[in-house]
């Protein structure tokens, strides 16, 4: 019998400070540690309110961002909210959480 390993739950880095402001479409975001400016779409910027708000995996991210676009979860929303995590990951603005 295989073992699958768990999905990981994705959470903010202690040490980011993001500074954000909103125009609907579009948000900047300010990070204060490296004192550089990001550009996001509204998507990217909604995922990072889900991980803002709470530790979560993917699939909880996707199915809060689904509901909230009133559609049911896909696997195109899946790997573009995937595509999101691993871009915040590799800025260090996310970690995968180690549960015990």
């Amino acid at each position: 019998m295989a073992v699958t390993a768990a999905a990981p739950a994705w959470g903010l880095n202690p040490v980011v400070r993001l500074h954000w402001r909103n125009w609907g479409d579009d948000s900047i975001a300010f990070e204060e540690r490296s004192g550089q400016l990001f550009q996001l779409d509204a998507l990217s910027a909604a995922a990072m309110a889900c991980l803002e708000e709470r530790a979560q995996t993917l699939a909880e991210v996707v199915d809060a961002l689904a509901a909230d676009l009133q559609q049911a979860p896909d696997a195109e929303l899946h790997d573009t909210v995937g595509e999101i995590v691993a871009y915040f990951h590799r800025l260090g603005w996310v970690e995968p959480i180690i549960s015990a």
